[in-house]
C-alpha cells in the first residue's frame, strides 16, 4: 500500500513539474536549416548579453522508415532526418524580449 502511493506521489510530482515547465518558457523562434539556425544563435547571444534568460533546445526528428515489408525492403528516407533549434525565454523576460524589438 505505502509502494502505491509513494508511485502516485511521484507521478503527480512529475505531472506538475512537466506543467510548469511548460508554463515557465516560451518559444520565440523555431528552425530546421543552416540559415535559421545561425540567427537562432544570434538572437540567443543578443538576448544572453541583455541579462534575458534563455536557452536553446535541440530536438531531433527520427527517420522515417518507408517500405511495406520492414524485413525485405527496410529503407530509410535519408531527408527524413532533421533537427529543429527552439530558442525559448522565461516567461517573466518576454517583455525585455518585446522592448529590444523597438
Amino acid at each position: 500500500m505505502e509502494v502505491l502511493s509513494v508511485i502516485g506521489l511521484l507521478i503527480i510530482l512529475l505531472v506538475g513539474w512537466m506543467i510548469w515547465s511548460k508554463l515557465t518558457w516560451k518559444t520565440i523562434m523555431v528552425g530546421s536549416d543552416i540559415r535559421s539556425e545561425e540567427s537562432i544563435k544570434d538572437k540567443y547571444r543578443l538576448y544572453k548579453s541583455e541579462n534575458i534568460r534563455c536557452r536553446l533546445k535541440k530536438e531531433v526528428q527520427t527517420p522515417i522508415v518507408t517500405g511495406v515489408n520492414p524485413v525485405v525492403s527496410n529503407h530509410v528516407d535519408p531527408n527524413a532526418s532533421s533537427s529543429i533549434l527552439k530558442l525559448l525565454v522565461h516567461r517573466r523576460d518576454i517583455y525585455k524580449v518585446n522592448q529590444l524589438k523597438y
